[in-house]
């Protein structure tokens, strides 16, 4: 197994440059004038001894979609090549930082034939620096990568496991 590339990026899905930034406001306007007209329309229903109409609540009236609350998340990438002679059906693989930090730990389901490669993609709401020592910044060894995975299992279709061996 090889680790041909590796990354991670922020993602957020707060508003695009194409969404109405007023949309919100204009939604809230139409449920307010809808509100209004229905407790006008059961007044007059009241007084004819007619059914009420049940009162409009936030999302019943719109007829542009709603967008939904801001999040971040974090998407790992990582590249990787079988070079063993099995097809991989999974893997676990962490990724971690050379400052100490705590690594972030996935699991992949991924037919990976010998010889062939395939990028792999998880969301984590973790970013992948917890706290950062100050003092210890500089300190990293020459020999250490800023950034590394590392292949902690790997799972073949023949059911057998290989297990990375602790350091």
């Amino acid at each position: 197994m090889e680790v041909i590339k590796s990354k991670w990026q922020l993602v957020s899905n707060s508003f695009k440059v194409d969404q109405d930034p007023l949309l919100i406001n204009e939604q809230q306007a139409a449920l307010e004038k809808a509100i209004k007209e229905t407790v006008r329309e059961n007044q007059i229903r009241v007084n004819a001894n007619q059914p009420q109409i049940p009162i409009p609540t936030r999302g019943t009236t719109t007829s542009r979609p709603t967008t939904s609350r801001p999040s971040t998340w974090y998407r790992y990438e990582v590249k990787v090549r079988n070079t063993g002679a099995k097809t991989i059906r999974r893997l676990t693989w962490e990724y971690a930082q050379a400052t100490n930090t705590p690594s972030r730990e996935f699991s992949s389901n991924a037919k990976i034939r010998p010889g062939a490669t395939k990028n792999l993609v998880v969301k984590s709401s973790r970013p992948p620096t917890g706290v950062v020592d100050a003092s210890q910044i500089g300190k990293a060894k020459a020999d250490e990568a800023p950034e590394q995975v590392i292949i902690l299992r790997v799972e073949y279709e023949d059911r057998a496991v290989w297990t990375r061996t602790p350091q």
